[in-house]
């Protein structure tokens, strides 16, 4: 049952939460009925996949346990706990909406740092595959232009007549020999 001193105390914890968050939001502060808008607008989905990817981020059923584990003595302890409670559950909320908001944020900036990355690499390895590509083209050329010499060396005339003449004469020198 609450009265209005708990009522009190958990809007208090709630506004000092947020305003003291503020800074590492950079989000203007917000009063209790626009947080309830900024997180019906979030995506159920974002915020559960976000639950499941960050197991140890269970600060509500944690605060939950701290007040029902320990029955309080007094009223005084028993309004500190929940003060506490309520503390770490705002917590628990502002660290969960920091991230769902900076979760695509951080994608787009891992994605923007990707490309500085590896653009670079790209446009050195194209640079490369040209200059490979006119050394191979010229190489291809050299060698076509050696098949054609090669070919026309072999149709020479002089170069038939040539092997001709050399055959005559060492016929010639093995006849001499023989006489």
């Amino acid at each position: 049952m609450a009265t209005s001193d708990d009522s009190h105390v958990v809007a208090s914890s709630s506004s000092t939460s947020l305003s003291s968050q503020k800074d590492s939001l950079h989000r203007p502060e917000l009063s209790p009925s626009s947080s309830l808008n900024l997180f019906s607008a979030s995506s159920i989905d974002q915020l559960s996949s976000l639950a499941r990817r960050t197991p140890g981020l269970n600060t509500l059923s944690a605060g939950a346990a701290a007040v029902l584990q320990y029955p309080p003595s007094d009223a005084s302890e028993r309004k500190r706990r929940i003060h506490a409670s309520i503390q770490q559950v705002t917590t628990g909320i502002v660290l969960t909406a920091k991230l769902a908001f900076n979760d695509c944020s951080i994608g787009l900036y891992q994605v923007a740092d990707h490309i500085q990355r590896k653009v670079p690499v790209i446009v050195e390895d194209k640079k490369r595959l040209r200059a490979m590509r006119t050394r191979v083209g010229t190489a291809d050329s050299d060698i076509t232009d050696a098949r054609k010499v090669v070919a026309d060396i072999e149709q020479i005339q002089s170069f038939q007549r040539i092997s001709e003449m050399l055959k005559t004469s060492l016929d010639i020198i093995k006849k001499a020999k023989r006489t």
